[in-house]
């Protein structure tokens, strides 16, 4: 196995927080009348705040430790390259120190914040948010808009894994993925039992939420249907029910990857199957339907030794 990233361990113990950053910023009234003779060109308002904003951005990143910077730099090489050991050592080493390091009672930065720092890349945010999020409801509380965002992450992570044009070229470690899993159900209770409190919210917190409900056919934020649907369609595009009924029949490996299909063949898509109809248990039992909630466990022999990587699956509660 490839030799695990030790740049940041080294530097953890004495990484100091940038110095504040002195930015003497002139930003005028363009636009508007007497700073221009007559007949110049004159910025408008869209582009100003485009620019405010910029700055915005440049000065926020600045204050991002140079440790996080370079974390951050080496945890998208890992994604880009799907570097396996590399990406299992950012995301159950690195990450962790730094938070306990730099973000214990606060945020990670934002992923429009670090996105020049990974060229943009669109995947690697969604996974960064991902992480920013479940940060957010494990160390602190999140507010309206990270509910609802955190939805909207949730949403364009599943697009990307079962709406693409084939199986995606992303390589996660299973821990991660079933973290994905276990935290999206976490998130559609903690909403739906935040959502049941009406007495306890502010203005702003119901209006959103009316105006959400409003929406043409209803709102699927945090819905049981868009929950259940995310979760039967990975088990459905990993085809992992006919993989474990195959397992349970002694077939040989190649017929066993040819009953998962080109989907379930991947590990990626295999465990997040595995890992779905765990989670279909759970959902099933919160809703209070047992009787579907063991339906879905019925390819799952949980008292016998089958030939899955069971090894390789992470601590499931």
């Amino acid at each position: 196995m490839a030799q695990r990233a030790t740049y940041y361990e080294e530097e953890l113990d004495d990484a100091d927080d940038l110095a504040e950053v002195g930015l003497n910023l002139a930003i005028g009234n363009y636009g508007q009348g007497g700073l221009y003779d007559d007949g110049m060109p004159r910025i408008d308002e869209a582009t100003l705040i485009a620019m405010q904003q910029h700055v915005a951005q440049q000065v926020a990143l600045a204050q991002i430790p140079d440790v996080v910077k370079r974390f951050i730099v080496q945890f998208h090489q890992a994604i880009v390259n799907n570097n396996l050991p590399e990406i299992t050592a950012c995301y159950e080493n690195g990450w962790n120190k730094l938070t306990e390091q730099f973000y214990p009672k606060t945020e990670w930065p934002e992923a429009e914040i670090i996105a020049p720092l990974v060229n943009d890349n669109p995947v690697f945010l969604i996974l960064y948010r991902e992480l920013y999020y479940r940060h957010i409801y494990s160390r602190l509380t999140p507010n309206v808009d990270d509910r609802f965002h955190s939805y909207e992450n949730s949403c364009e992570l599943f697009n990307y894994l079962l709406n693409s044009d084939g199986p995606v070229t992303l390589s996660l470690p299973d821990q991660w993925l079933w973290d994905i899993i276990d935290e999206f159900i976490y998130q559609f209770q903690s909403f739906s039992v935040w959502r049941s409190k009406p007495k306890l919210k502010n203005e702003d917190e119901l209006s959103m939420l009316a105006a959400e409900a409003e929406t043409a056919g209803g709102s699927q934020l945090w819905s049981c249907y868009s929950v259940l649907n995310v979760l039967y369609s990975l088990v459905q595009k990993s085809r992992i029910n006919e993989h474990l009924s195959g397992v349970r029949q002694g077939l040989p490996e190649s017929e066993l990857l040819e009953l998962a299909g080109e989907y379930g063949s991947r590990p990626l898509y295999r465990m997040l199957g595995y890992f779905s109809l765990i989670g279909l248990l759970r959902v099933h039992v919160l809703l209070g339907d047992f009787t579907l909630a063991l339906k879905v466990m019925e390819n799952i022999e949980l008292n016998q030794k089958v030939r899955f990587p069971m090894n390789r699956l992470p601590n499931i509660r």
